[in-house]
């Protein structure tokens, strides 16, 4: 029973940063979005390559964060899944590694995806100063 409540409050603690760090990668897609719509048109091309460096560095390093702790938190629902606990991040125990696995792949893809679509703003907003 100790260990059942252990296992729940790592998950809880879990759970937390994984919302806490999508969260702040979130915010910085939109803000990078926000400055790129109404900055783009004012400022030098040296200026944007290194914002987008910059922010570039930044996503890769908060999307190693988001990944690796959703991939930790699929190696405790094993650990809970082992120990026979009824329920685990709102599913069945993790026994099986199908549906589990899909969770971290799921969410480093939408994490790419939004860096992709902030970069190809920045584009398209760059293409529109040129003009």
């Amino acid at each position: 029973n100790f260990r059942r409540q252990r296992q729940m409050c790592i998950r809880d603690r879990i759970l937390e940063a994984a919302h806490a760090a999508l969260a702040n990668y979130l915010t910085v897609v939109f803000a990078v979005v926000v400055v790129t719509f109404f900055a783009g048109r004012k400022l030098e091309l040296l200026s944007w390559g290194f914002l987008m460096l910059v922010y570039t560095l930044f996503a890769l390093g908060m999307v190693n964060e988001i990944v690796s702790i959703y991939w930790d938190m699929v190696r405790l629902g094993f650990e809970i899944g082992e120990t026979h606990a009824p329920v685990w991040f709102g599913m069945a125990a993790a026994t099986d590694e199908g549906p589990v696995l899909a969770i971290p792949i799921m969410v480093g893809t939408m994490c790419v995806l939004a860096y992709l679509g902030s970069v190809i703003f920045f584009f398209r907003i760059r293409r529109q100063v040129k003009a």
